[in-house]
């Protein structure tokens, strides 16, 4: 969801504007009090982009984005959920890379569990075989969307309503999980 309402805003965004009627858009941010940084950014990769993240998150979630207490949560809401466990399941046509799981994560954890990602992203990103153009461009974009969810945070994120003390039964150790 925060994803797709990232896309609708920036197609809805009057910070952007179309550049010489091609793929590429201007977007300017208030750098500082001196004034605004401009960026060009190409429309076609902004959503690649976006994709990309959520990729990163669902797979990543299970193995390096939880704390020890979540990860029996995480079982029970994406690799064995019960018949009416909230999500959307995985389609493994579509999605071959979740084959352990039955329900895709990024439909389950919010907000908090995707800020995680960005403390890791970067050296996954650099380990990668990424030329120095592209990494340039997908720092462009983690920063352009980073800029969204700090400014829409209050909107993906309650912590009255987003947390609860875990049942005994989630956590293994009765102590419950804050996150």
């Amino acid at each position: 969801m925060i994803i797709k309402q990232y896309a609708e805003a920036l197609a809805a965004n009057g910070n952007i504007a179309d550049v010489a009627g091609n793929d590429e858009m201007l977007v300017e941010y208030t750098k500082d009090k001196q004034g605004k940084k401009e960026v060009v950014l190409n429309k076609h990769d902004m959503v690649q982009s976006s994709m990309g993240i959520q990729d990163y998150f669902n797979i990543l979630l299970g193995s390096q984005l939880l704390y020890a207490a979540e990860r029996t949560q995480y079982s029970h809401y994406c690799v064995n959920p019960p018949a009416n466990a909230p999500g959307t399941k995985v389609n493994r046509q579509e999605t071959p890379e979740l084959e352990e799981l039955k329900i895709i994560p990024s439909t389950v954890y919010g907000l908090s569990h995707l800020v995680r990602l960005f403390v890791r992203i970067g050296p996954m990103i650099n380990s990668g075989s990424y030329g120095d153009k592209s990494l340039s461009i997908i720092h462009k974009h983690v920063t352009d969307f980073m800029i969204f969810l700090s400014k829409n945070a209050t909107k993906y994120h309650d912590l009255k309503e987003d947390y609860e003390v875990a049942p005994k039964h989630l956590t293994g150790d009765g102590t419950g999980d804050r996150d």
